[in-house]
């Protein structure tokens, strides 16, 4: 996901541990080199439940927090699937991120790498 949403962007970016100060650190999935781009990928298929749009929320706040750091990054929520998008775009979650300027994006994945996500979401207790 990664790769892939470097490759849309043209820019080069990384998994990064930053610092938000007095000792405390964040992991974030998409750093580029210059930090003016900061997000966080959620992988999942389908339907999703309103606890597991909570990681989205989480993930988002973790970024405006960032932002105060970070004054000039664009923000982006990197999702999988058409209908998670959907759904974190919509009532309250929706809104905030607009208001907080959070790009929302989606990469597909590949048909088959759908069928292995639905398969360990399954296991897991994720599966709608």
């Amino acid at each position: 996901m990664r790769a892939k949403f470097a490759e849309r962007h043209g820019i080069t970016v990384g998994p990064e541990r930053l610092h938000l100060g007095s000792g405390v650190v964040v992991d974030v999935d998409i750093v580029d080199e210059a930090r003016s781009v900061l997000g966080e990928i959620y992988v999942h298929s389908g339907e999703i439940r309103g606890g597991q749009l909570m990681k989205i929320a989480t993930d988002s706040l973790k970024l405006v927090t960032l932002q105060r750091l970070h004054p000039d990054a664009r923000l982006f929520i990197v999702l999988t699937d058409p209908v998670v998008e959907r759904r974190a775009r919509s009532g309250w979650l929706g809104h905030a991120l607009t208001e907080w300027g959070i790009i929302v994006e989606t990469i597909e994945l590949a048909a088959s790498d759908v069928e292995a996500l639905v398969a360990a979401q399954t296991v897991q207790g994720f599966a709608v």
